[in-house]
C-alpha cells in the first residue's frame, strides 16, 4: 500500500516541538481569549461569585475590569482542572446561569473539536498497541467505546480502508504546493458533507483520519511517543478546518448525544451487517471523482 502523504495536510504542529504546549489545544484557548474580551462587568462579576467555594479566595481578588486578572481566573480553573479538555461543564453552568446562550453555542463547537481529537487520539494510541501487543481485545480494554467501535469498522473494511488510503495518496501530489495544512483532505471533506453524509460515513471518516495519523506516527519521523503522547493528537487534529466542520456536522445532526446514542446502536450490530462498507464506497467513489479530474 502506497504511503498516505495526505497526513502532512492534517497536522498543525511542527517538527521537534516539545509535548508541554499540548495540554490545551489551541481551539480552546482562543475560546477562552474571545470569551473573556466578551463578558461584561456584571457577567464577570457572576463568575467570580459561582467560583465561591471552588476557587481560593486569594485568586477571586481580582479586578473586573483587567482582562489579565479574569484570563487569571481562567487559567487557574484549568490548572485546577475545573476546566479541561474533556470536561467544560463547570463553564457551560456559569455561562447557561448568565444567560449567555450566544457563547454557550461557540462553546459547544469547541468542546466537540475538542472530543473528536480526543477520539483520533484514542485511535492512534489503540493502533499502536494493537500493533506492538497484536491483541484487539487486550487492548481494547484500555479504550473507550467510540475507539473501540472505530478499530472494529477498520478490522472489518480493511481492504476498502486501505484503497482509500491509496487514493488519498496519488491526491496528495497534485497540492504539493499548498500551504493550507487542511488542503485536499479539507475539500474531500467538505465534498463528502455535502453528498448528504450518514452517521455511518460519518465513522468511516473518523476511521480514516485515525488512520492517516497513525501512519504520520509510523512513517513521517514524528517524534511523538504515542504511549506517552497526551493531548499531542487532541492539539493535532482539533485545529484543522476540517474537524470544525466535522464538529458542525454534528451540531446540525443533533449533537453529542446524537453521536452516542448511535455509538451504542452499533454495539453488537457490526457483525450483522450494516451500511458501513456502502458508506466506505461512496467515499471511494467521491475519492476516485478527485483522482481522475
Amino acid at each position: 500500500m502506497a504511503l498516505p502523504t495526505a497526513t502532512s495536510r492534517l497536522k498543525p504542529f511542527a517538527q521537534g516541538e516539545g509535548l508541554l504546549k499540548y495540554q490545551i489545544p489551541s481551539v480552546f484557548k482562543e475560546f477562552v481569549v474571545g470569551c473573556v474580551r466578551d463578558l461584561s462587568i456584571n457577567d464577570r462579576a457572576a463568575l467570580r461569585f459561582l467560583c465561591l467555594g471552588d476557587v481560593p479566595g486569594s485568586k477571586l481578588d481580582v479586578n473586573l475590569e483587567s482582562d489579565d486578572d479574569i484570563f487569571k481566573l481562567f487559567e487557574f480553573l484549568v490548572k485546577d482542572s475545573t476546566l479541561s479538555v474533556k470536561d467544560v461543564s463547570f463553564l457551560e453552568r456559569y455561562l447557561s446561569k448568565i444567560g449567555r446562550e450566544d457563547i454557550i453555542q461557540k462553546l459547544k463547537q469547541v468542546e466537540l473539536r475538542m472530543f473528536l481529537g480526543n477520539i483520533v487520539e484514542g485511535y492512534v494510541k489503540l493502533s499502536d498497541c494493537v500493533r506492538k501487543d497484536s491483541s484487539l481485545s487486550k487492548c481494547a480494554s484500555r479504550s473507550d467505546r467510540v475507539v473501540d467501535l472505530l478499530l472494529g469498522i477498520k478490522t472489518r473494511n480493511k481492504r476498502l480502508i486501505e484503497e482509500i488510503l491509496n487514493q488519498l495518496s496519488r491526491m496528495d501530489g497534485m497540492y504539493d504546493g499548498m500551504d493550507d495544512v487542511d488542503g485536499t483532505f479539507l475539500r474531500i471533506c467538505d465534498e463528502i458533507i455535502r453528498s448528504d453524509l450518514s452517521w455511518s460515513g460519518f465513522m468511516v471518516y473518523l476511521v480514516i483520519i485515525g488512520e492517516l495519523y497513525v501512519a504520520y506516527g509510523l512513517y513521517f519521523g514524528t517524534p511523538v511517543d504515542v504511549a506517552a503522547s497526551d493531548g499531542f493528537y487532541v492539539c493535532a487534529f482539533s485545529g484543522t478546518k476540517t474537524c470544525q466542520l466535522l464538529a458542525e456536522w454534528i451540531l446540525e445532526n443533533g449533537g453529542m448525544k446524537t453521536f452516542k446514542k448511535f455509538v451504542r446502536s452499533q454495539r453488537g450490530v457490526l457483525n450483522s451487517g450494516t451500511d458501513i462498507p456502502e458508506s466506505l464506497r461512496e467515499i471511494r467513489r467521491l475519492l476516485q471523482f478527485y483522482v481522475e479530474t
